[in-house]
């Protein structure tokens, strides 16, 4: 961005002396001299791909519940929460108002 030997937050303070830059935010911008929209929509549209390519399930308070309790069938919920749990494949959800248990 500035001249050689100068660091970007360098270069901005000086362009813009009046403007408090923090340069823990400076390094989140992802600044390319090139074409920095162009790099910020690509990367945006690759998290977006990972993202959908997700499961996402919503797991009942039940399903917690059986397992905590080993109520009938509780082999079943316990292989779903592990299933959530370690694959990468899916995003396991619950309800905000399910109970911390």
């Amino acid at each position: 961005m500035g001249r050689q030997g100068e660091t970007d937050l360098e270069a901005l303070s000086k362009r813009c002396p009046n403007v408090q830059i923090d340069p823990d935010l400076l390094a989140l911008v992802g600044i390319h001299p090139e074409n920095p929209v162009q790099d910020d929509k690509a990367l945006i549209r690759e998290f977006y791909r990972a993202e959908n390519n997700r499961l996402k399930i919503f797991i009942d308070v039940n399903v917690f519940i059986d397992v905590m309790t080993k109520r009938s069938g509780w082999t079943e919920s316990l292989r779903v929460l592990n299933l959530a749990r370690k694959s990468p494949a899916i995003d396991g959800w619950t309800s905000a108002l399910t109970l911390f248990l």
